[in-house]
């Protein structure tokens, strides 16, 4: 009946927007996020996607806009309803913007949909090999454990280009009181609340620089969005996080030799950098459908 999850990723819920007349498909879409937890704030459905909408478009303003250009492949993970693949679309040359939920991902096609942008599930795009520039998300880190968080960015990092970007919404903590790098109330609760409520795990800054350079990221910086925008949004209220693929200064000597013994018929050098063997899709895909199983039901 739901799809083992939530509702959301149940069949029913895409046939019926695909059997639905095309006008009237962005109001069952607003009203099916509606009965969902966390999507909307209020019963005013067309006031929270208004306000969904104008939020993300001003965050890209004022936070992604200097990390993007026209040429780049963009990752949004943990999209939603794509509000933010929407506002990003128009700044880079493709979005592939990855959700769990089937049935969120039907509702982003209606709502939000752009001809750069692709709704897929985590299996079909860590599955599928395809790479990008900037990895983007505003709506995971924050929920998930240190051993999720360590999956994910483990699942991200082979899709990233050498040298390209990572920047993730993060809660960091004023003070480290638990000698780990997470405050004992970001911890998990005895009985069913801790295994599905939906957490905040802030951590100290060196923790947080620790878990991502462990993945394999580097030039790893912390900023408060609250110092990039003024946005009254609670987007606002935590840290932007910033990493980098490095290059493999082995296959990128490979690579420059190669050029330089290979020149191109333009009499240019033709410069590639080799990227690692994926991990395996299975892995982010669980720990994205714990988190959404955790915010249904939260």
């Amino acid at each position: 009946m739901t799809g083992g999850r939530t509702f959301l990723g149940a069949r029913w819920v895409r046939a019926l927007l695909a059997l639905t007349p095309p006008a009237r498909q962005p109001g069952l879409a607003l009203w099916l996020l509606g009965l969902a937890p966390h999507y909307f704030r209020g019963r005013d459905r067309g006031g929270e996607a208004h306000r969904n909408r104008v939020s993300r478009e001003l965050f890209v303003r004022d936070v992604l806009a200097p990390f993007l250009a026209p040429e780049q492949d963009l990752l949004d993970i943990g999209c939603g309803p794509g509000y933010l693949a929407r506002a990003v679309a128009g700044r880079v040359w493709s979005v592939t913007a990855v959700d769990v939920s089937r049935g969120v991902l039907a509702c982003a096609r209606v709502l939000n949909s752009a001809v750069n942008i692709d709704y897929r599930t985590p299996r079909e795009f860590f599955g599928s090999r395809r790479r990008v520039d900037i990895a983007v998300s505003l709506a995971v880190a924050e929920h998930l454990g240190d051993g999720e968080l360590s999956v994910m960015l483990s699942s991200v990092r082979p899709t990233l280009r050498p040298g390209g970007r990572l920047l993730l919404r993060v809660a960091v903590a004023d003070s480290d009181t638990s000698g780990e790098g997470v405050p004992p109330s970001a911890g998990p609760a005895p009985g069913l609340w801790g295994r599905y409520a939906l957490r905040i795990h802030p951590r100290t800054r060196d923790h947080l620089v620790g878990l991502v350079e462990r993945a394999g990221f580097s030039d790893v910086e912390l900023h408060a969005l609250g110092t990039l925008t003024d946005l009254d949004d609670g987007l606002a209220a935590r840290h932007l996080l910033i990493a980098t693929r490095p290059h493999d200064p082995v296959a990128l000597r490979t690579a420059l030799e190669f050029a330089q013994a290979r020149p191109d018929s333009q009499g240019g050098m033709r410069v590639g950098v080799g990227s690692d063997a994926r991990t395996g899709p299975d892995g982010v895909a669980a720990v994205l459908v714990d988190l959404e199983e955790r915010r249904a039901t939260a």
